[in-house]
């Protein structure tokens, strides 16, 4: 699933890229991709295998000119579209790995706590969500110095925290190289691989 701005909209494909030509190489299963921002599609779906019209596919969807980021209807979609490719599957176990290419901005557009719920609903569900935030801004323009206020339930500020301290999903790596792709990408692997193993 792929969502950024135009400064890292060739980092993120370039991600993208890496991610599909890696999981397909690895033939670890069915291989699908979304594009989201205010809105959500399918580009590759699950039974559809991945070649390079798809990697075509995916380059000619993205402007990267959507000012949204509509997150809680991209774990609703891809959890309908694991639950519809598990079931297919006869008795088999299924194990779901979901990439987040993003730069991890404005995530909260329907509120922190429906997000958190979001989140919680699809790792429940058997999807383990890697959130690989694409960061090439320096200075006070880097999500590292992204800070966010908390407030308690009366509206009184309680503390300004740093925005990644909080970010709503567990697994994320902010990348700033692509270079540090491939290593980031098999980490990721190991550690699905490890919870699959030792969840069964």
């Amino acid at each position: 699933a792929v969502v950024s701005t135009q400064s890292t909209g060739q980092m993120s494909l370039e991600a993208v890229a890496v991610i599909c030509g890696a999981l397909s190489k690895l033939e670890i299963g069915r291989l699908g991709v979304c594009g989201f921002g205010s809105e959500t599609s399918l580009i590759v779906p699950f039974n559809e295998p991945f070649t390079s019209s798809s990697g075509a596919r995916i380059v000619r969807h993205f402007s990267f000119q959507d000012t949204g980021t509509d997150v809680i209807r991209l774990l609703e979609l891809t959890r309908s579209h694991f639950a519809h490719t598990a079931s297919l599957q006869s008795n088999q176990p299924v194990s779901q790995l979901l990439f987040i290419v993003s730069d991890g901005r404005g995530l909260y557009i329907k509120g922190v706590e429906a997000v958190r719920k979001a989140v919680k609903e699809s790792w429940d569900a058997g999807v383990f969500m890697v959130f690989l935030i694409i960061d090439k801004q320096r200075g006070s323009e880097s999500i590292l110095d992204v800070r966010t206020p908390i407030f308690d339930s009366t509206g009184k500020l309680l503390k300004i925290e740093s925005y990644l301290e909080s970010f709503p999903f567990p697994y994320y790596v902010v990348l700033r190289d692509p270079a540090d792709l491939p290593s980031t990408l098999a980490d990721a692997l190991r550690q699905w691989i490890e919870i699959v193993a030792n969840s069964s």
